[in-house]
């Protein structure tokens, strides 16, 4: 394939109304979305149906190498890291991409996002550490396998039971509880991430497992979520029984 229409949700800011600008591209087309984004900018093609000058594409993207979550948005209906998603493997047989914000978050401009409701979130279940971190070394591989978690969005777009503002952590805070839950041992605090966990996860999760099969980390957030389980029954039974 040496030829691509590309297609993007455009915004100009938060107030602006959203419109699609389509570009034709010629050429390698084994190259990431970013790379392809970086190839418009610096040489835009015509678009079609554009009102005055070519305004850049807005993103985000900073390690370009799958670890930082930086540069998700949604390519052709599946949300990916852009950085990893090269064009001729996203095209249609029609040789088409269509790239858009994701949609759980607001968006600042064209395919940036503010994502800082996540960490709203993660800040109110209080997944910190107080005091002396409980480090074992028969919980470590667990913990390694949840600080994988880029905190990119993509498992939200595509959770069933997250929306914007809701009150449901998701995938990024269910795999966050299970890990402070280890490193905070026997403390105060600890008690608060389970009272946390239970309100926003346990009680909310329908477990579709659509967050496992999008996530560009590959974590196996039912594993975790598990392990949390266990770590947080007895007081998750007092919470449900009111005691």
């Amino acid at each position: 394939m040496n030829k691509i229409k590309i297609s993007f949700l455009r915004k100009k800011d938060k107030a602006s109304e959203a419109y699609t600008q389509s570009f034709d591209y010629e050429g390698d087309c084994h190259i990431s979305v970013v790379e392809m984004i970086e190839y418009i900018n610096h040489h835009p093609p015509e678009p079609e149906g554009a009102d005055g000058p070519f305004r850049p594409i807005s993103y985000e993207s900073s390690c370009e190498q799958g670890l930082c979550g930086a540069c998700a948005m949604v390519v052709n209906g599946k949300p990916v890291l852009a950085c990893e998603t090269f064009c001729d493997e996203a095209a249609d047989r029609d040789g088409r991409i269509k790239v858009e914000p994701l949609s759980k978050f607001p968006v600042v401009c064209d395919l940036t996002v503010d994502r800082s409701e996540l960490f709203e979130i993660m800040k109110k279940m209080g997944l910190w550490v107080e005091g002396q971190a409980a480090v074992s070394p028969s919980t470590l591989q667990l913990q390694y396998i949840a600080a994988q978690c880029l905190l990119c969005g993509c498992c939200l777009e595509v959770c069933p039971n997250y929306a914007a503002g809701d009150f449901f952590a998701g995938a990024p805070g269910a795999v966050s509880a299970m890990n402070m839950l280890k490193l905070n041992g026997g403390s105060r605090h600890k008690d608060e991430i389970k009272k946390q966990y239970g309100e926003r996860v346990f009680k909310t999760c329908t477990k579709s497992r659509a967050c496992e099969l999008v996530c560009p980390a590959k974590i196996p957030v039912l594993t975790l979520m598990s392990e949390a389980n266990r770590l947080s029954v007895w007081r998750l039974w007092q919470f449900f029984c009111g005691k």
